[in-house]
Order: C-alpha cells, then structure tokens, then sequence
C-alpha cells in the first residue's frame, strides 16, 4: 500500500510539473478564435526594437491541452495536429512607436501619451478597443511578448525628433565619443584632442534616428548607396541596416522612402566579410515577414550577396522556404565603374 501511494503521489508530481511548465510558455491568442488551441511562441526576432516578429504554432502539447479541457475523445490531439499542421499565428510590432499588426493581420496603435506598459488600443479606422474585452486583452498579451521593455510611448515619441544644428560642438554632447575624466563646464574651451577625434561606431548608434513601423530616415544615416533590383539602398555598415533610399515605382505599394530592408552585423566592408541579421519582405495589406539572411561582400567588394530561406505568401499566411524569390538578395554599389 505504501509503495502505491508513492507511486501515485510521483506520478501527481510529474503530472503538475508539466502543467506548470506548459502554463510558463508564451503563447499567441487565436484570431476570431479565443477558445481554440493555444498557438505557442516558437521564436521572437528582435523584441523591443522597432520591428519585432514572435511567431507560434498549435503542438503536441497544446493539442493535447484543448483535447483534454474540453474532454474530446480519442483521436483528438490528432485531429488537431493535422487541422493546424500549416497554420501559423505572427504578430509584428515596432515597441518604439507603440504600434503592431496582430495575429488577425490587422494594425493597432497605442493611444498618444499611454503608458506601453498598460496601453490603450484603436485600430487603423481611430476606432478604441475596448480594453476589458477578450480581444483588447488579447493585444496587451501579444504585446508584452514583442515589447516587454517597453516605456511610455509619449517618451519615445519626445526623444525621437533630430537636434537642430548648431554652429559650435556643443560639450556636453561630445563627451559622449570621448570620455572625459571631469565634466567640461559650460562655456569652457574644448580641448583638442575632443574636437579631433573621431566618431566611433558606438557614438554613431547613440545619436538619433527617427525611425516608426519599421522605417528609418535616411538622412540620419552614412553609408553609400546600392542598387537592389531597380531601387536605390542606403547601406550604413555601422548602425548595420540597408533601407529604401529610392524604392522602385513597382514596389510603392510595399515600400516607400526609409522602409528598412535589413538588419543586423555588415561589418566593416571588406571582401569576404560575414553579414549576419534580419531581412524583411512585404506584400501588399499585410505584415511584413521576418527572416534570417547571412551573406558576404564580394572580392571587389562592389556586390552583397544574402541568403536565406525566405517567405512564399499563401494570402498574408507564408512559409519559409529555400524557392523564395526573396531567398537571395542582392545588392551592388553605385560606386562601382
């Protein structure tokens, strides 16, 4: 009786461990479908940037879940499996303008001066989402997955305007390239060696770049331009992101001026250099899709070459594919002969 009992309090344990492990998972709601299987979170891109991706699909164990909660019989998990085999929940968000494209495909912007934090949602139409509903929850869920750092969007929106300029450096500013072992007063003379030295990468990626739903305007970036299929790229090597400097008439619909291509490590371009990050594709109406890309520069260094798997479209659905017409990018400098 004894060994019974502990074999029925190990096997109350194991089953609780699981439980508790599977309600620690991230999950994604579904869309016009509260009550359905949960889709877990099986890979987040870039959270808290300005363009995040979290991507979750229905497994085994969610199956499993939604079978034995709502006390189908045998067969169900299965069942389940091969009904949510192709399907896959996405939501996108840029956690610095406090906007995001849901799991229904459709944007939502925080309400001007709301705390990120506790957000209050409307829709493209202006119209407000009731937050007490089960859909307004839904995108505070979603959005803690992409945003968790997140801070009051009237904040952001405040630091994101560029300085004006102004005829003389100003200290306080440059004391951020070159550490200075007193704070220089102000009015005092700069000293030399400050106004001599040269901006380093780590003090280009501090000033200020107005950036909004994935876009980045070029004027607050250096780099060269780059052809890419008809359009002009702007490609800054040190903050490490290629966008749209003059987009094609063909893409105007998908892309316009500022729209980011890439991000991630270009290095500092020489031949052979490894390129590692994110690139993006967008259709027309829907969320654009994230994927990883690795390439190198050419051994004249006039050409990028990036691969990866990208994304084959089934409406704003799509899967990751080697046939992708965006699996290869490539880029070549317009400063080539």
């Amino acid at each position: 009786m004894r060994i019974k009992a502990l074999l029925l309090l190990s096997s109350f344990a194991a089953l609780s461990a699981t439980a508790a492990s599977a309600d620690d998972r991230q999950w994604l709601p579904q869309a016009g479908n509260p009550n359905g299987p949960r889709f877990y979170v099986t890979s987040v891109i870039d959270p808290n940037s300005e363009m995040v991706l979290v991507s979750g699909r229905v497994d085994q164990a969610s199956a499993k879940e939604w079978c034995d909660a709502n006390g189908k019989g045998e067969g169900c998990v299965e069942q389940v499996l091969a009904e949510y085999k192709t399907k896959e929940a996405r939501s996108t968000a840029d956690c610095a303008g406090g906007s995001m494209y849901a799991t229904d495909v459709k944007q939502y912007v925080i309400d001007a001066g709301a705390d990120a934090r506790a957000p209050r949602w409307t829709d493209a139409s202006g119209k407000a989402v009731d937050p007490a509903s089960d859909w307004g929850k839904a995108l505070d869920h979603q959005w803690k997955i992409m945003c968790p750092e997140a801070k009051p969007v009237k904040q952001q929106v405040a630091a994101a305007p560029k300085a004006a300029p102004v005829k003389e450096p100003e200290p306080a500013r440059e004391q951020s390239y070159v550490p200075e072992p007193e704070p220089v007063r102000p009015g005092a003379p700069i000293p030399a060696p400050l106004v001599a030295a040269p901006r380093t990468q780590e003090a280009r990626v501090a000033e200020p770049v107005r950036a909004s739903g994935g876009f980045v305007d070029p004027s607050d970036l250096s780099g060269s331009l780059w052809d890419h299929n008809g359009s002009a790229m702007r490609i800054d090597e040190e903050r490490g992101v290629i966008v749209y400097e003059e987009p094609k008439a063909s893409i105007s619909k998908v892309a316009r001026r500022g729209t980011v291509l890439f991000r991630g490590q270009l290095g500092y371009p020489r031949p052979g250099q490894v390129i590692r990050g994110t690139a993006y594709a967008f259709k027309s109406g829907c969320a654009p899709a994230a994927y990883p890309v690795t390439g190198r520069y050419s051994a004249d260094n006039s050409e990028i070459i990036l691969q990866g798997a990208g994304p084959t479209w089934n409406g704003c659905s799509y899967s990751l594919t080697n046939r992708s017409k965006h699996a290869t990018l490539r880029f070549r400098s317009m400063m080539s002969p």
